[in-house]
């Protein structure tokens, strides 16, 4: 999912915010959409803090492997420094870095 959503997507994820109470005060929605970050980490099980290439060098895993993991899943593709990876993707990589 892009920072840059889609307007009917934007509505969408307003309406689930109000539906779970993921609103913010109006002065925090002034300055950014927090209700479509909140419903992001909500679904990606935390905010978005990694880099690939932060996480290939912590885990040690071939580069390759890991694109090749991350198309299996479904994923779609990302810049080796977009920040779009959680605390969630980091602790799943921990494991497969040691087999690699």
């Amino acid at each position: 999912m892009t920072d840059a959503a889609p307007a009917r997507e934007r509505v969408w994820l307003g309406r689930f915010a109000r539906l779970f109470d993921l609103g913010g005060t109006a002065e925090e929605q002034a300055g950014e959409d927090v209700q479509y970050r909140r419903v992001e980490e909500l679904i990606m099980g935390g905010p978005r803090r990694y880099t690939r290439n932060q996480l290939l060098e912590e885990s040690g895993m071939d580069p390759e492997m890991m694109v090749q993991l991350w198309r299996s899943l479904g994923f779609a593709e990302v810049g080796d420094d977009e920040v779009v990876f959680t605390e969630g993707d980091r602790a799943a990589l921990a494991p497969a870095g040691d087999v690699a």
